[in-house]
């Protein structure tokens, strides 16, 4: 017993080690990304890339969007989280939400992008999706600033 919690306990301080120390951590809904931004003025340097990418009815994805189509949202994001953690041709991209009706799935880069590269960023992250198998449309949007929620 006092073993395992020795175990337990040295195991949660390395965790914490390199959480702190910015290596890579694994995220639940995609492939590793960075520990989040300390300060505020780095974070204000930040743009927000959005990819709204279709996929055809075969693709892992497209079927996740079929989900959300039929209104089964909760299936819809699972499947969609699972299909970026596991093809690794997606690597660096995480799920963000569905358009309306489900029509494409609004993708994200993992990390955030320095603003003045995100409109760059994103477009290489569009022409790369355009050219893999099962995209059938990629429209990109940066988003430099959030609007408030009301």
């Amino acid at each position: 017993m006092a073993k395992r919690r020795a175990t337990s306990i040295l195991s949660g301080a390395v965790a914490a080690a390199l959480f702190f120390a910015g290596v890579p951590v694994a995220g639940a809904d995609g492939p590793p990304s960075r520990a989040p931004i300390a300060s505020t003025a780095a974070a204000d340097d930040r743009a927000t890339i959005k990819l709204l990418v279709r996929f055809a009815p075969s693709h892992p994805l497209g079927q996740a969007a079929a989900l959300a189509a039929r209104g089964d949202t909760g299936a819809a994001e699972t499947a969609a989280r699972r299909a970026l953690r596991t093809r690794p041709e997606l690597a660096g991209l995480c799920f963000d939400d569905f358009t309306l009706g489900g029509a494409e799935i609004v993708l994200a880069p993992c990390e955030a992008a320095p603003a003045r590269r995100a409109d760059a960023i994103g477009r290489r992250w569009a022409r790369y999706l355009r050219g893999l198998d099962g995209v059938t449309y990629v429209d990109q949007n940066v988003i430099l600033k959030p609007v408030e929620r009301r």
